[in-house]
């Protein structure tokens, strides 16, 4: 099966979702679409799902409720719900698991082939806002993290390892 344990979970009409987003991430905007479109079919179960800003130009991806609570790694967009047992942090893993909720957006007879490209699109490079590539920096593209790591001085443990996590992706 091409949905993984992670991705297992269920939704029922008494747990809320809660999709956190930067509207001009190309991963946001795919998790986005596949929920639109899961909610295009008349048969669609009713999925509340609130969407939540994530400002990566402010920095929010950083804050210490985000990457504790979310998602270590900083990124957008990400899925948390009380009926998952982990928050989904990858565009192709919330995709999964939405197909799951709306049957109809990976049909048996076409599941390989709707896999395949799924694994395609969603590994498509685009430019990073949150997690720019090591190799940038010789560039003075900057180090969020490490830079918050460097000036912070009355922050938890817990938010120190993950801006030190952020920092060393």
């Amino acid at each position: 099966m091409l949905i993984n344990e992670e991705t297992a979970a269920t939704a029922d009409s008494l747990s809320n979702f809660t999709l956190y987003i930067f509207p001009f991430s190309l991963y946001s905007i795919m998790a986005r679409f596949t929920y639109a479109l899961g909610r295009k079919s008349p048969e669609h179960q009713d999925l509340p799902m609130q969407v939540k800003l994530v400002n990566l130009h402010r920095g929010e991806n950083f804050s210490p409720g985000y990457l504790l609570e979310v998602n270590p790694k900083g990124q957008v967009p990400a899925l948390t719900g009380e009926r998952l047992a982990k928050p989904l942090t990858s565009s192709l893993g919330i995709s999964y698991w939405l197909c799951r909720q709306y049957p109809h957006l990976l049909p048996q007879e076409y599941e390989a082939h709707i896999a395949s490209l799924l694994s395609k699109i969603h590994s498509i490079q685009s430019l990073s806002l949150s997690v720019p590539d090591k190799r940038d920096r010789i560039y003075g593209v900057p180090n969020v993290a490490a830079e918050k790591l460097s000036t912070a001085s009355d922050v938890t443990e817990d938010y120190r390892k993950a801006l030190q996590f952020k920092a060393d992706l």
